[in-house]
């Protein structure tokens, strides 16, 4: 899987988090090397970097600076999955 020059936004969220459906990622890859940027509704700016396998597994740790100017930094693992959009058929 390649997530060169790929847009993400969650579809769903955790309560107690910064995140929401307004972030947006911008993910960057050169080789097994991925780096990204995002910043949404609570979100001035974040940043990722990590890797990611043949499977599309990433590896990864951000930082971040919330609209109080606060810091945050994480690390996580993320498997991802394909969702198949079907648009409804008129009969």
């Amino acid at each position: 899987m390649n997530y060169n020059n790929k847009k993400f936004q969650p579809i769903t969220v955790s309560e107690n988090g910064q995140v929401s459906n307004q972030t947006l990622f911008t993910y960057h890859q050169n080789g097994n090397l991925l780096t990204s940027t995002y910043q949404g509704e609570n979100i001035v700016l974040g940043h990722h970097i990590g890797t990611v396998d043949e499977k599309g597994v990433i590896d990864m740790r951000y930082h971040q600076v919330d609209k109080k100017r606060e810091n945050h930094y994480w690390e996580m693992k993320i498997h991802p999955r394909k969702i198949t959009l079907r648009k409804n058929q008129a009969s």
